[in-house]
């Protein structure tokens, strides 16, 4: 067994605590990266390039996720958030004030790359988890429950929020927003700055596009073979 097979059956990687490189150990509840605990976590085998671990700068993973499985990703890049609680609360008395529990957890395949700033949330009612090659560019954001295809593409800043269903191939381009309990259908493609209403169903090789922002609302659909 090579040293990245033996490395990648590991069942719980050994995390270093170091202050928070960020705030300094502060503790400062406004940093986004320790979020007011002072302690930053480092993990040994977050990251493998040309068929070697090492670190990831300030990569956070959350100690209270409960299970974390790493099928051999590819990259994780620097400010990646892995495992956080997921934002759900829950309606009390006008006001969402309990958090809802987060006791399912993340699930990356192997070859999955994430670019900085990425973030994946685990789940409340299920694993969140992220098919093999998927590619996260900058500042993505997956929510909690998702779970995602083989070989998807989300470009800058695109989000997907909880509970979201996405085939093999899928490509989402920047700053799309797509919202809760979306299922999207393998090959399709939501173009850059487009909005997903909640529980929406795109088929597969479908385009979406719209400009949620415009005095007139325009969303196209087509076939990618029309």
């Amino acid at each position: 067994m090579s040293e990245r097979d033996t490395i990648g059956a590991q069942k719980a990687p050994v995390a270093t605590e170091i202050p928070c490189p960020a705030c300094g150990g502060a503790k400062d509840p406004s940093c986004l990266i320790c979020q007011g605990s002072g302690i930053h976590y480092e993990w040994a085998q977050l990251i493998l390039i040309d068929e070697a671990w090492r670190k990831a700068p300030y990569v956070w993973i959350d100690p209270d996720c409960p299970k974390l499985i790493l099928e051999r990703p590819d990259a994780v890049g620097p400010f990646a958030s892995i495992g956080g609680h997921g934002f759900g609360y829950h309606l009390e008395e006008g006001a969402f004030v309990r958090p809802k529990d987060h006791k399912f957890g993340v699930i990356i395949k192997e070859g999955a790359r994430f670019h900085p700033r990425v973030t994946v949330d685990r789940g409340s009612w299920r694993d969140t988890i992220i098919g093999r090659n998927a590619r996260f560019n900058v500042g993505s954001s997956i929510g909690h429950n998702c779970q995602i295809g083989d070989d998807c593409l989300l470009n800058m800043g695109a989000t997907i929020s909880g509970s979201c269903d996405i085939g093999d191939s899928v490509i989402i381009w920047k700053h799309a927003c797509i919202e809760q309990r979306v299922a999207i259908g393998d090959g399709a493609i939501i173009g850059a700055g487009s909005l997903v209403r909640k529980g929406s169903i795109v088929r597969t090789d479908e385009v979406w596009w719209n400009d949620p922002m415009g005095v007139a609302k325009f969303q196209r659909m087509r076939r990618k073979d029309e």
